[in-house]
């Protein structure tokens, strides 16, 4: 997803970002199963999927799931065996205000350099939380960082008319 920030000019990108407000995020769906008693040693993968959008009656909608598979290697030569999983969904829902309609890749863009972000917060808060209510240990994912993630946002001029490094004299 990081690419489509890389593709869409910024002036488009910030004329999005003026235009939306975000309405909510809530979680929209908690899932999980256990397979077996946890043992003591456990394997923990984290599987963000990627963010799904529909644009709905002035505003669009972002689902965001993410998924923790918990799993076991008995021997080191074997596959690892399945524990269980547990898996969010969350939803954002933006506001649009009316102008030009979006395209495709100027709302992936705004998702990749702006919603995930909104997101992550709860995504992590209910990661952490829920494992505890199936007997499996807690996580604490990391900090989400857009350099970590490929995203590099357009340089700004935020020179200020007669600051010492601006090229414009002061009135």
């Amino acid at each position: 997803m990081p690419d489509a920030a890389t593709q869409v000019p910024s002036m488009k990108l910030q004329n999005l970002v003026d235009r939306t407000e975000l309405r909510e995020i809530r979680l929209q769906s908690f899932t999980g199963k256990i397979l077996q008693t946890p043992p003591e040693e456990l394997q923990v993968s984290f599987q963000p999927s990627e963010p799904e959008y529909s644009r709905e009656n002035g505003g669009i909608l972002v689902l965001f799931t993410h998924r923790l598979e918990y799993s076991t290697v008995v021997d080191s030569n074997d596959e690892p065996i399945r524990v269980g999983y547990i898996e969010t969904v969350h939803i954002v829902e933006l506001e649009l205000e009316s102008g030009e309609e979006p395209s495709d890749e100027s709302i992936s863009a705004l998702i990749a350099t702006n919603v995930l972000f909104m997101v992550f917060p709860y995504v992590r808060a209910a990661l952490h939380r829920f494992p505890g209510e199936f007997g499996l240990p807690p996580i604490l994912l990391p900090y989400l960082r857009r350099d970590t993630l490929g995203i590099v946002l357009p340089a700004v001029d935020n020179k200020v008319p007669g600051d010492a490094d601006s090229d414009e004299p002061s009135s």
